[in-house]
């Protein structure tokens, strides 16, 4: 799935780096924390309706992470979504 998504309009540092070194082999441990993650998503979000523009999918995207920020531990790395998401902890 990878190969055909790094070999199209989908490909990025994500799925070029993160999945394969961090994420498929188990380890969940790319150094940039999910509370960061959250933190810029709702930043992103913040400056959307600030400028008047709809943001709707960043902000069930933030409502998401901020779900598995509740259920994560306070130190997850933010490709602990995966693991999140594939273990259905999602409400």
């Amino acid at each position: 799935m990878l190969e055909a998504v790094n070999g199209s309009s989908g490909r990025s540092g994500s799925t070029q780096v993160k999945w394969p070194v961090h994420v498929l082999p188990g380890g969940f441990d790319s150094g940039f924390g999910l509370g960061l993650m959250l933190k810029d998503m709702r930043t992103a979000v913040g400056l959307a309706a600030a400028s008047g523009r709809p943001a709707r999918l960043g902000e069930a995207a933030a409502e998401l992470w901020a779900e598995a920020a509740r259920d994560l531990p306070g130190d997850a790395d933010h490709t602990e979504i995966v693991r999140w998401l594939r273990n259905g902890e999602q409400r």
